[in-house]
C-alpha cells in the first residue's frame, strides 16, 4: 500500500493524521486487474447445411424454430413491447434486437445475448452467435458464463430435436485496468510513441481534449477496428464508466482491489450519480465538506455549493484542486482479437497444452476452453511481438518499460465478487432513481402552477392529478389507485432488472 505523489502534496492530505491518511488515500500503486471484457462465440447445429442443388431442405426442427421466431417478430410489430419473457424462471428475454444477419435475440440482461439467424448463406456460417457481456464476464467468470449460455442454447434446441455440432471462437477482448499511468498525455506523447513504442501496426490514432494550453490524451488506438485480426486500444476507463453511466460495478471493484482509494471511490460515485465526469470536482468539494478540517475552507466551499450556478466548472476545478488532490486515473489497456488471429495458433494450442485446466462438460466447448486456459500463450505473443513499450526501440536487447514488464508478468486468474456488484449497483441506482423522481415531481408541480409547494404537498397533488376513473375507495375509506399502465411499466422494468437483482427467486410476473 502507498500513496500517489500528487496526493501527499495536497493540503487535504496534510490535514489528517497517519491513520486517516491511510484510510482515505492509501492504494496499491502500479496495480493491474487483467480480465476478458468481451467474448463472442458461434454455435453450429448438426445437419444445418445449405446445399447447392434443388434439395436445399433443412431439418424440420430448424424450420419450426425459425417459424417460432418469425411469429414472435410479428408480435413485436403489432405491439408496443420490445421484449417478452422467453423463460421467466431463467431470466431469459426475447428481444427486438438484431446483429448483422442475425434477426432474433434471446437475452439474459447484463450477462449474454444469443442471436439466431433465419438463413445462412453457406455451411461455414453459424446459425447462432453468442455475445457474453462485461457484467457476467467480470462477476461470474468467463468459464461459468460460457457454460451457462451454452446450456441455454442446448435446452432451446432440444425442444426442436436439434443438437449442437460444434462451437467456434469469434472475438475475445483481453483487457488490463491499471493505475500505473497517471499522466497519459505525457506517456502517450509523440516522442514516447516514436522512441518507446514497438509495434507491427502502422496506423495509430489519438483522441484528447484541449484546455487552454493544456492537451490531454483520452484514447490511443493502434491498427484498424475493422481488421479481421487484432486491434489495440488504451483509454481513460473512469471517464467511460461515468459518462456512459454503465458498468457501475467497476467503481467498488477498483476500490476493493486497491486500484483506487476511498477518496477516489467517494468522488467517482458522486460523479457517476450525475452522469458527468466534470462533476468529479464538485465531488471533491463534497468530500472536503464531509471530512475536511479547515473551517475557513469549509465556509468557502459551502458558499460555492449554495451559489453553484454562479461558478463555471473551470472556476470550481481551480478552487477545489488548490486544496484537494486529483483523483486516481484508471487506464484500460486492451487487445481485441478476432477468430483469424487464432488460426496460426491451432498447432501451438495442441502441442503447448493439449489438456484443459478447467473442467469442460461438453466436447463442443473444448476449443474455447483451451483458448481461455492458454491465454498466457496468446498474451505473451501480443505483448511482445504486436505491441510493447520498450526503453529503446533501436536497441538489440529487448528491455521493456517497467509498467509493461509488470503487465507481462501478471497472474491471469481473477473474478469479481457478484454480491459486491449487486449491492453497490442497487444502492447507487436507488439514489439516482430517488433524485429522478424528485425532479419529475417538481416539474409536474410547476406545470400545475404549484410554485411554492413542498415535497409532501406535491405527492398529495399527484394523486389528485390521476383521473377519478383510476381510483377506488375501499371499505375502510382508503383510496386505491388503479393504473394498468403503471403495472405494464413495472413489468418492463422487472424484465431489465430481474437477472441482476438479489433475492428474486420467489418473484412472479405481474398480472
Amino acid at each position: 500500500m502507498g500513496y500517489n505523489v500528487s496526493v501527499t502534496r495536497s493540503k487535504l492530505f496534510k490535514e489528517f493524521d497517519l491513520e486517516l491518511q491511510k484510510k482515505y488515500f492509501s492504494l496499491k500503486r502500479e496495480k493491474f486487474l487483467p480480465h476478458i471484457d468481451t467474448l463472442y462465440y458461434s454455435i453450429f447445429i448438426k445437419n444445418d447445411r445449405v446445399k447447392s442443388n434443388e434439395e436445399n431442405v433443412l431439418p424440420d426442427g430448424i424450420m419450426k424454430l425459425v417459424e417460432y421466431f418469425e411469429t414472435c417478430k410479428n408480435l413485436f410489430d403489432v405491439s408496443n413491447n420490445n421484449e417478452f419473457w422467453f423463460n421467466y424462471d431463467d431470466n431469459l428475454l426475447l428481444c427486438k434486437r438484431r446483429f448483422s444477419i442475425y434477426d432474433y435475440c434471446i437475452r439474459k440482461e447484463g450477462f449474454y445475448d444469443i442471436f439466431f439467424t433465419k438463413s445462412i448463406p453457406n455451411e461455414n456460417t453459424p446459425r447462432i452467435v453468442v455475445q457474453l457481456r462485461s457484467v457476467g464476464l467480470w462477476t461470474l467468470g468467463e468459464y461459468d458464463l460460457t457454460l451457462e449460455s451454452y446450456k441455454v442454447v442446448e435446452n432451446i434446441l432440444k425442444d426442436y430435436n436439434l443438437e449442437i455440432e460444434k462451437t467456434q471462437e469469434n472475438r475475445i477482448d483481453f483487457c488490463y485496468h491499471t493505475n500505473s499511468i497517471q499522466n497519459p498525455e505525457k506517456f502517450y506523447n509523440d516522442d514516447c510513441l516514436r522512441n518507446n513504442l514497438k509495434t507491427t501496426f502502422s496506423i495509430y490514432q489519438k483522441v484528447g481534449r484541449k484546455h487552454g494550453k493544456k492537451l490531454t490524451v483520452e484514447y490511443l488506438s493502434l491498427g484498424q477496428r475493422s481488421s479481421n485480426n487484432i486491434f489495440f486500444r488504451s483509454y481513460n476507463k473512469t471517464r467511460e464508466v461515468i459518462e456512459q453511466n454503465y458498468k457501475d460495478f467497476f467503481i467498488p471493484l477498483w476500490f476493493k482491489n486497491g486500484l483506487i482509494n476511498y477518496y477516489d471511490y467517494y468522488v467517482y460515485t458522486f460523479a457517476f450519480k450525475r452522469k458527468s465526469y466534470n462533476q468529479i470536482y464538485l465531488g471533491m468539494l463534497e468530500f472536503y465538506l464531509n471530512f475536511g478540517n479547515d473551517p475557513k475552507i469549509k465556509n468557502d466551499f459551502s458558499f460555492i455549493k449554495e451559489h453553484i450556478k454562479d461558478y463555471s466548472n473551470e472556476e470550481i476545478k481551480k478552487i477545489v484542486c488548490a486544496v484537494c488532490p486529483p483523483v486516481t486515473l484508471i487506464l484500460n489497456i486492451e487487445f481485441q482479437t478476432m477468430r483469424k488471429f487464432y488460426y496460426s495458433f491451432d498447432r501451438a494450442i495442441e502441442i503447448y497444452k493439449p489438456a484443459i485446466e478447467h473442467e469442460c462438460y461438453y466436447y463442443q466447448l473444448f476449443r474455447i476452453f483451451q483458448i481461455l486456459d492458454n491465454r498466457k500463450l496468446f498474451l505473451d505473443y501480443l505483448t511482445e511481438h504486436v505491441v510493447c513499450f520498450v526503453k529503446d526501440i533501436d536497441s538489440k536487447n529487448l528491455e521493456y518499460l517497467s509498467f509493461w514488464s509488470r503487465l507481462r508478468k501478471l497472474k491471469l486468474d481473477f473474478t469479481c465478487d457478484v454480491e459486491l456488484y449487486r449491492d453497490y449497483s442497487r444502492n447507487i441506482n436507488k439514489d439516482m432513481i430517488i433524485k429522478r423522481i424528485k425532479g419529475s415531481l417538481a416539474t409536474l408541480s410547476l406545470y400545475n402552477n404549484d410554485f411554492d409547494t413542498d415535497l409532501q404537498e406535491d405527492f398529495s397533488n399527484l394523486l389528485c392529478v390521476l383521473n377519478d376513473n383510476d381510483t377506488k375507495v375501499l371499505d375502510d375509506g382508503t383510496m386505491k389507485v388503479l393504473d394498468n399502465e403503471y403495472i405494464r411499466i413495472k413489468e418492463n422494468k422487472k424484465k431489465a432488472l430481474k437477472s441482476i437483482l438479489k433475492n428474486n427467486a420467489n418473484s412472479r410476473p405481474l398480472k
